[in-house]
This record gives C-alpha cells, sequence and structure tokens, in this order.
C-alpha cells in the first residue's frame, strides 16, 4: 500500500490523525514518514504503510495565526 503527500492516516490499531510527508523505497521497503501534532508540539515517524489507514480529516484546517497562537502559549 502507498500513500501519496498529504494524506491524513492513522494507524490501524488507533492513534492520532497524521499527515504523510513522504512515501517511499528505504532500502528494499516502502516506509512512510508521518507528522502529527501533540498540542502545540510536531511529532514524526516512518511507520510501514501496512500499519495505516487512509482516514477522512473532518475537522476544518487550523489558520495560521491559531498556529501561531499555540507556539506561543
Amino acid at each position: 500500500m502507498s500513500f501519496n503527500k498529504g494524506d491524513i492516516v492513522q494507524l490501524k490499531s488507533g492513534g492520532p490523525k497524521m499527515t504523510v510527508k513522504w512515501c517511499e523505497d528505504q532500502h528494499g521497503e516502502m516506509t512512510a514518514l508521518c507528522q502529527w501534532f501533540d498540542g502545540a508540539k510536531r511529532s514524526e515517524e516512518t511507520f510501514a504503510p501496512e500499519t495505516l489507514k487512509k482516514v477522512e480529516d473532518k475537522e476544518p484546517p487550523m489558520k495560521l495565526s491559531d498556529v501561531q497562537k499555540a507556539k506561543q502559549g
């Protein structure tokens, strides 16, 4: 399974919604680098695509001013 940059995914076992930064072959195995926010803290990790599922993001996008406020607070 492959994902596109910008896809919203989640681990099949649950967890936060994440955004795919890239999905590519790394040493003969497909790997997806995903990013997500825990409050104002940005996190990222690589995952095997088989462990992910594409999900719909029904939340409206954050405004840049909201992101800046979250970083300050």
